[in-house]
């Protein structure tokens, strides 16, 4: 009986794998450091040590209140720090080397933009084709499954397998930046009221030390600097997250939404010698009329949307229970994707009264 060989723990060759992942990781890492992600990082790390060193550890020491402010801020921006380095770190969705569509396949759908003739989606650029839903970036020179957009932010692209990594950061960057900037402003009206009622004492003890009157208060910068920089962040992160839960209700992406993509449906019905349908008619061939065949071809609104039950499934997941858990990919290949009118009852009534009107 043969034996497998086994690679021991602490010999050359998996020290060497060891080594190589150490090195693949560190070159990941580098290939994806900017200026911008630098930006982000400081920012949420500057916003978190104020909040909680400078005010919560300062005002309310180890009370609890202040105890179950901090674990709260804790767990919100430790979530949103680990999905943004998920983000930026995680592959978008590479199209498979050689992939080609099945050119045979009876399909009786396909995705059409405004100015498009609704062919097999060829790029140019990559010289090859590629999936539905997939977009070619510029910045990173490939075809990227179900491509919502390249972000500066996280210098890398937004697509099928980090979407849900990007969502989820906005979600959980939203209450952190909203808990932080709640708490400061607490800290500074109740700042503002204790000032004002030590004013006259404030004052003669400051005339009385000429040491330390010109001393400058660090923490008290720091709770400005981290309050005027808390709000327009918020603002900003708030408004696009609202924009892309605007887009998972609809199941769609940014680059769909502006290049205005539909679906062709092309249905084949039988006509009689009289022109009408049989589907019309409520016959069948058996009446003894002379039966041909013709193709329609209609113009359907997003083809993806399975409504909004079916949308955050398929972005989220299938259970209810795992959409706020960190993950990266969506569900399936990013090769194909469940399409409104071959997959829901619902919308084959609706095509199928719209093609009636």
């Amino acid at each position: 009986m043969m034996q497998t060989p086994t690679t021991i723990i602490g010999s050359p060759k998996a020290t060497t794998t060891r080594r190589q992942r150490v090195r693949r990781v560190v070159r990941k890492v580098w290939q994806k450091a900017s200026l911008p992600v630098a930006v982000v990082l400081v920012l949420f790390g500057f916003l978190y040590y104020t909040t909680t060193r400078v005010v919560l550890w300062r005002r309310l020491e180890t009370s609890v209140n202040g105890t179950i402010h901090r674990w709260v801020l804790f767990a919100t921006t430790s979530l949103a720090l680990g999905l943004y380095v998920a983000s930026v770190l995680c592959e978008a969705g590479k199209v498979p080397d050689g992939w080609q569509p099945d050119m045979e396949d009876g399909n009786n759908f396909w995705e059409v933009k405004r100015k498009g003739k609704g062919l097999k989606r060829f790029c140019q650029k990559c010289n090859a084709y590629k999936p539905p839903r997939a977009h070619h970036c510029r910045v990173c020179q490939k075809c990227v499954l179900r491509m919502d957009h390249h972000c500066v932010w996280i210098n890398n692209c937004v697509g099928h397998k980090n979407y849900k990594a990007f969502f989820l950061f906005l979600f959980y960057a939203v209450l952190a930046v909203g808990h932080s900037a709640m708490i400061l402003s607490w800290n500074m009206v109740t700042s503002e009221s204790n000032n004002r009622n030590k004013k006259i004492s404030h004052n003669t003890a400051a005339a009385g030390n000429s040491n330390t009157s010109g001393a400058w208060d660090w923490d008290a910068i720091c709770e400005v600097a981290a309050l005027m920089i808390s709000f327009p962040l918020l603002i900003a992160i708030g408004l696009l997250f609202a924009w892309h839960m605007w887009l998972t209700s609809k199941n769609c992406t940014t680059i769909e939404h502006y290049e205005g993509v539909r679906s062709k449906v092309t249905l084949t019905q039988p006509i009689d010698e009289n022109g009408e349908t049989s589907s019309a008619r409520g016959e069948s061939d058996s009446n003894g009329s002379k039966v041909t065949r013709t193709t329609t071809t209609t113009t359907i609104t997003h083809p993806y949307s399975l409504g909004l039950s079916g949308n955050l499934r398929e972005v989220l997941g299938a259970k209810m229970r795992y959409w706020f858990f960190p993950g990266c990919s969506i569900d399936g290949d990013g090769l194909s994707f469940a399409n409104a009118y071959e997959n829901s009852d619902k919308w084959k009534r609706k095509v199928n009264q719209e093609l009636e009107l």
